[in-house]
């Protein structure tokens, strides 16, 4: 015959064993991935061949092109246009020089500290080595004059 203790410990035993565990339940979710969009120059707007730009950004963190950190989604934007790299910023805020006379694709695209893309799926952020998601960009059409808006 069973004592009090042992009898209690052999149902909680038994229970450990028949008890199911759902890990769906229990699974994290991938974190939101961050968004990009043009504030300014907007599209189709008239700009010189320096302008001032902005973007804005969700779930992101501008970091220091100059320090280098691990974590979340932390890092810099890069700026192309027509697909030709114009500089990397630590900041919403920059200035675009060099701008070519017609009319410009302009792309920003985010960037980890560490240099690799940032990638997203479905709004949630992507580990790198998912070939399923795509990086998470902006872009806008806007036209290039000498006189400028």
């Amino acid at each position: 015959m069973l004592r009090g203790e042992d009898s209690a410990l052999l149902t909680l035993l038994l229970l450990a064993c028949t008890t199911s565990t759902d890990h769906a339940d229990t699974a994290e979710e991938a974190p939101a991935a961050p968004t990009v969009s043009w504030v300014s120059p907007q599209e189709a707007d008239d700009v010189g061949t320096t302008a001032n730009a902005s973007i804005t950004t969700t779930d992101f963190t501008f970091v220091d092109l100059s320090k280098h950190g691990e974590g979340g989604a932390t890092g810099f934007v890069r700026i192309t246009a027509d697909g030709t790299a114009l500089g990397d910023f630590d900041t919403p805020q920059f200035t675009l020089d060099g701008l070519t006379v017609g009319d410009v694709l302009l792309d920003a695209q985010l960037y980890y500290d560490d240099g690799d893309e940032v990638l997203g799926k479905d709004g949630l952020l992507c580990e790198e080595d998912d070939d399923t998601c795509a990086p998470v960009t902006a872009e806008v059409n806007i036209t290039v004059s000498v006189a400028g808006g």
